[in-house]
């Protein structure tokens, strides 16, 4: 049996604070809490700018904290979407893509999104990559 995931006392009032508060109080950058060493596997058209992919989503997860906090548990989850050059098969984002998105389920569309922004901007993809993962149905089935 896994052990059940925790979350501090402090965490749990912090998060419990955030959802009363009008989002104007706290209002920042999201994307400043993603760990520097996941950003560098996220393409720059992914994440840059305040409408991008990933920004969308993870301002979503923050804005859903309650919802998501099971998402914290799946960061490690995004260095399992592989580069383009070698997906062959849709399982190859499909997985990662379900247990991302089943852990912040209000924010399904923005992590479909984003996960298909990383994989289509992948420096290496080519047109038959292109056709496959635009084939992918990402859903919640994993």
């Amino acid at each position: 049996m896994t052990p059940a995931f925790r979350i501090s006392p402090l965490a749990a009032v912090l998060a419990g604070v955030l959802v009363i508060l009008p989002p104007s109080i706290y209002s920042f950058d999201a994307m400043a809490l993603i760990p520097e060493d996941l950003l560098e596997l996220i393409p720059d058209a992914c994440q840059n700018g305040t409408d991008s992919a990933m920004s969308n989503a993870v301002n979503c997860a923050f804005g859903n904290l309650t919802e998501c906090v099971g998402l914290l548990q799946q960061l490690e989850t995004f260095e399992e979407i592989p580069p383009a050059y070698t997906i062959d098969d849709c399982s190859l984002i499909e997985y990662p893509f379900c247990q991302i998105a089943s852990a912040c389920l209000p924010c399904v569309e923005e992590f479909e999104n984003a996960i298909r922004c990383i994989v289509l901007n992948d420096e290496y993809i080519d047109e038959n990559i292109t056709e496959l993962v635009d084939s992918c149905q990402l859903d919640l089935d994993c």
